[in-house]
């Protein structure tokens, strides 16, 4: 007999190797060839570092007519007996026949094979060849996904036609998906293919179609190579997924319910396979197979490359140590045929590692330079938190001394208050002291300094221009900074009061101020030299200045309503400007103090009132520019984010002077304008292209009305695809006016609380009792001494002067004002706190 060529696969199965081995021999004088398949099983022993036979070769198939190969070998469920089987995918040649024959068998015992279904083909069966449980096997062929089983007992076809993506298992379940391709018939005859990028899923069993694109985004049909999925159940009908995809980009893609979750770059080119391994308290690896024998290992935590390997002819995934975890077998392509696992390298990436013929081989030489990367900045920011967790606690240590060293200096000032002794305070001790009674000095003497400085000093702001204008019932007045000056300030707002009769003060008008960036005319005659401008010129960069390098100048304007001034006829309002200046040096402490000037007056008659100037905010006239400020003043404003994941943004300033007719404001070009029959009506709107996929809109109108109005227009012209987003509205004005309201409330509160309580206090005072103050003192026995008596009286006198200065009070009704002051306070602090927010415009 002559011994012929002979080729190994190997599967795992139960912490076991299974070898299964194809030989071709023939007798001598006789041309036919014979072909024999058998098993081995190899079993991992830890004393020997090495891979053993339990029983041997044993033949399970044999064949004296044909060649056998194996085409694909892998485990899968057996739905009959509900057991996991070993599954082989024979492939028979006749020379006499002109077909492939293929059989499907299943391992039942180490000596006996069982075969589920047989059928014949007219084309070989290669790559893309998968045996899932049923067992069931699957390949593609032309874009058809071909089946067969033993319940089929025959080969079936999917009646979708599609490039597939997928091949695997989704909720019990054998599910297909891909791209559907459709063919249509062209004039000359000639078949063309009509390929969708829109994913589809079909399911095996039932035929039912899903929709794909909850497992795999479309835009990912084209580049996935090979795909694994982590995770998937059923919930409510609805399936969710977590896969994981290698791509043709040198890639692996992880997704949630068809959405992007990680990215991790991958070290190789054209992925296979891609496997996953259980590793204990480190979690999940995926270990990806790759072409010309490359194989590299990513954490699922923290989606990084782990180790890479070269020259691998098989991965096989199992516990062959019998931790209760996985490991991961390397068996190498040097590997002899004829003998038994000789040539691997065994590991679990944490601390376990077992190698045979390959010599000294450290994890670490096997680890790829991006992950050396990765341990260099886990070091490294292990390094940062821990200094940094030392400075906290230093910092905690300090407050802790400074906090004994005042209970110290307490003690000791009472202990000598205690014995009349006069407590000496040091030098050093007086450093850290702030004075808590001469504030109000301080703040006199400043106000004095302020009043003794020149009028430019106190005035330093030149405002260009002041307006008013009437709208419908609201007054709007608006006054314009220079850029020299707005950049001085950190926050600003205006405010109107109202003149009475003399002799009286003015009242402050409620008022809703907001701050606006307006681009300033280019001087005509030619720029001042570099040397010759002045310091504040250099800060255009600054956040204050609008940015950009363009001479803006800053507009202020304050919304009040108008039936406050009807009732005194033609009144006189004088303008305040309220403002913050930054911080000139930075080692400045205290913080600049809210200063306030008047900066002009209006005049309103009634004929202003009734007889208002018409707004010409989009003709290029001397005072448009006032009527546009005016108007966005007036109106109320809604931004908007318009977002398209899979195209880029359609024009939408084109769509809104095209299908709503706005036409673009001369003096402002970034603000489109509709024809309104009148200021309520009038619709402004502002559109700025963040990206190709993102853009900001800005709604002025009146009313909500109007809003939902123009968004049911916009929603008709935007495609499905796009999303809609609502922006946080700016507030500033009614933040400020809800920080007021709070602040009066809490004062309310505390002064109506104290109030009651010393009442109370007073009156259980005053109805008597033993030593108190009301009653009236006893009159003393003419046996008592002299001394006595004036002792009693200085005690009474003690005690009286005590309960004045600290009075007891009732436990309930103290934790009770307490209560409610605390209640105010948290809802000043929240207020507080979104007025911050709002502030923004002033740094934006």
């Amino acid at each position: 007999m002559t011994q012929g060529k002979q080729y190994t696969k190997l599967i795992t199965f139960n912490g076991d190797i299974l070898s299964f081995r194809c030989r071709y021999s023939h007798q001598d004088g006789d041309s036919r060839k014979k072909s024999e398949l058998t098993c081995l099983r190899l079993s991992f022993t830890k004393e020997t570092n090495c891979f053993t036979s339990r029983n041997g070769d044993t033949p399970i198939y044999k064949d004296s007519s044909a060649d056998v190969d194996v085409v694909c070998c892998s485990t899968a469920l057996d739905v009959r007996k509900k057991i996991v089987v070993p599954c082989l995918l024979l492939r028979l040649w006749k020379p006499k026949l002109s077909c492939y024959k293929y059989k499907l068998i299943t391992l039942t015992s180490s000596t006996k094979a069982e075969l589920h279904v047989e059928f014949n083909s007219q084309y070989e069966l290669q790559d893309g060849v998968t045996i899932f449980q049923g067992p069931t096997v699957l390949w593609t062929h032309e874009n058809i996904v071909h089946y067969a089983s033993a319940q089929t007992s025959k080969v079936r076809s999917i009646a979708v036609q599609m490039s597939v993506v997928f091949l695997g298992e989704l909720c019990s379940d054998v599910i297909v998906l891909g791209s559907q391709i459709h063919s249509k018939e062209e004039v000359n005859g000639q078949i063309s293919v009509c390929k969708d990028n829109k994913i589809v899923g079909y399911s095996v069993e039932d035929g039912k179609v899903i929709n794909g694109t909850c497992i795999i985004p479309n835009t990912y049909s084209s580049v996935v190579q090979c795909s694994l999925v982590v995770s998937a159940e059923e919930v409510k009908g609805h399936m969710n997924v977590n896969m994981v995809v290698a791509t043709n980009k040198k890639q692996l893609v992880c997704f949630e319910n068809g959405k992007l979750k990680e990215v991790c770059q991958l070290p190789f080119e054209e992925p296979e396979c891609i496997k996953m391994a259980t590793i204990g308290n480190s979690g999940l690896v995926f270990v990806v197979s790759f072409n010309q024998g490359n194989v590299c290992a990513v954490w699922k935590d923290t989606f990084q490359v782990a180790a890479c390997w070269s020259g691998v002819s098989s991965v096989l995934i199992d516990d062959f140590v019998g931790y209760g975890t996985d490991q991961i077998l390397l068996v190498f392509h040097d590997q002899n045929p004829a003998d038994t696992v000789t040539n691997f390298i065994m590991t679990d990436l944490c601390g376990t590692m077992y190698s045979c013929g390959r010599g000294e081989i450290s994890e670490e030489s096997e680890t790829s330079d991006a992950a050396q990367g990765n341990y260099l900045c886990t070091i490294q920011a292990l390094e940062s938190r821990l200094q940094s967790g030392l400075t906290l606690l230093q910092d905690l240590q300090r407050d802790v001394d400074v906090k004994e060293r005042v209970l110290l200096q307490s003690t000791d000032a009472l202990a000598d208050l205690v014995s009349g002794r006069e407590h000496i305070i040091s030098k050093t001790e007086q450093e850290g002291l702030v004075s808590l009674w001469e504030d109000a000095d301080e703040g006199e003497e400043a106000l004095q300094e302020e009043r003794m400085q020149p009028e430019s000093e106190q005035q330093p702001f030149l405002v260009e221009k002041l307006w008013h204008r009437v709208i419908e019932d609201c007054l709007v007045v608006g006054v314009i900074l220079t850029k020299e000056d707005a950049i001085l300030l950190e926050s600003a707002s205006i405010s109107l009061l109202l003149e009475t009769a003399q002799g009286q003060a003015a009242t402050v008008i409620q008022t809703q101020s907001r701050a606006h960036w307006v681009p300033a005319a280019h001087p005509s005659s030619p720029p001042e030299p570099v040397a010759k401008r002045r310091r504040p010129d250099q800060a255009e960069g600054s956040s204050w200045s609008g940015g950009g390098g363009m001479l803006k100048k800053l507009a202020l304007t304050a919304v009040c309503e108008l039936t406050p001034l009807l009732t005194c006829g033609p009144v006189k309002c004088p303008v305040m400007l309220h403002y913050v200046l930054k911080e000139v040096s930075p080692a400045c402490v205290r913080p600049q103090a809210p200063k306030a000037l008047q900066c002009g007056q209006i005049s309103l008659s009634m004929t202003d009132v009734f007889q208002p100037s018409p707004l010409h905010a989009a003709v290029h006239r001397d005072e448009s520019r006032e009527d546009l400020l005016s108007l966005l003043a007036f109106l109320d404003s809604w931004s908007f984010q318009i977002y398209s994941p899979d195209h880029t943004l359609c024009d939408v300033s084109q769509w809104l002077q095209e299908a709503l007719g706005c036409e673009k404001v001369e003096r402002s070009p970034q603000y489109l304008l509709s024809n309104p029959a009148g200021p309520s009506a009038a619709l402004v709107f502002h559109w700025q292209q963040k990206s190709p996929f993102l853009g900001e809109l800005v709604i002025y109108c009146r009313g909500q009305f109007a809003l939902l109005r123009f968004l049911h227009s916009l929603c008709d012209f935007l495609p499905a695809s796009y999303h809609i987003q609502p922006l946080r509205k700016d507030r500033s004005g009614v933040r400020a006016q809800d920080v007021g309201c709070s602040l009066e409330n809490e004062v309310l509160a505390l002064r109506d609380g104290l109030s009651s309580l010393l009442t109370a206090c007073q009156r259980r005072g005053s109805s008597g009792g033993p030593g108190g103050e009301g009653a009236a003192p006893a009159p003393a026995p003419p046996a008592v001494d002299e001394l006595q008596r004036r002792r009693e009286e200085w005690h009474r006198d003690i005690e009286g002067s005590k309960r004045r200065v600290g009075p007891l009070v009732v436990m309930e009704r103290y934790c009770s004002l307490v209560e409610s002051v605390l209640q105010v306070q948290q809802k000043v602090d929240v207020d507080v706190l979104l007025g911050t927010e709002a502030r923004s415009v002033f740094t934006s």
